[in-house]
């Protein structure tokens, strides 16, 4: 019998489920060989045993030095950052760049501290008791604010730095890092030295009241006075000490 043109351009089941099969087997084929791939040893090495084995086994291969998966993990510091490589020269300047900004922010935040009593400018203001909208120096204040986070980041790494490896950050191309290192450290001096005059309140703190730029005449009399001021009590306390 003769088929019309519809039937004939349809597949029949049986041979759609066979195609289905055929493709379903050759993807499981292909996750099973591209599985496998990532944990083939080399020729003359045994796939048995545990992956820390195999992977012990890759290590002994003719041509390479004879040293166990655990040594080699072991003497791997970190190398992402290491340096002594191109790839962590390159990571100490990339990090370096990228965190001294934030702790310039973190300056400026110990000098806002000091000056006004805020550590923090502010991002949101209340608009009629319910509206919140962005306040003009929230930009300032964001970067404070991940200044501050970038500061104590820097801080507890270079810490750790000294508890694991009995030193701290590594100098890094150009002394970056290093100088990264060590301006948050300064910054959290400044942060520690601006809280103090804050606590010493508007009359006596030298700092109230100026700014960045634009200081007039009578302010910076007026913070000599406090500060000439503050100098002689701290003198007078020292002798009652001494």
């Amino acid at each position: 019998r003769l088929q019309s043109s519809s039937a004939m351009g349809r597949p029949h089941p049986a041979r759609a489920k066979r195609i289905v099969r055929a493709l379903v087997g050759a993807a499981a084929a292909a996750l099973v060989l591209q599985a496998a791939d990532v944990f083939v040893a080399p020729s003359g090495v045994q796939l048995r045993g545990s992956r820390e084995q195999v992977a012990d086994a890759n290590f002994r291969q003719p041509g390479r030095p004879q040293r166990s998966l655990r040594r080699a993990l072991e003497e791997d510091d970190g190398r992402i950052l290491d340096t002594n490589s191109m790839t962590g020269k390159v990571g100490a300047i990339v990090i370096s760049i990228a965190f001294l900004p934030w702790i310039c922010f973190a300056l400026y935040s110990a000098w806002d501290l000091a000056t006004t009593g805020n550590l923090i400018e502010e991002i949101v203001v209340t608009k009629d008791g319910s509206n919140y909208e962005l306040a003009k120096s929230w930009l300032v204040g964001l970067g404070e604010g991940i200044g501050l986070w970038t500061v104590g980041g820097t801080i507890v790494w270079s810490i750790f730095s000294v508890i694991v490896r009995t030193r701290g950050l590594p100098e890094g191309p150009f002394g970056l890092l290093g100088f990264t290192q060590n301006l948050s450290y300064a910054c959290a001096g400044f942060l520690l030295l601006a809280g103090g005059a804050n606590s010493l309140g508007p009359e006596t703190n030298p700092f109230a009241g100026l700014s960045v730029v634009g200081n007039t005449p009578e302010k910076i009399e007026t913070a000599s006075k406090k500060a000439t001021i503050l100098a002689t009590k701290a003198q007078k306390e020292a002798e009652q000490v001494a």
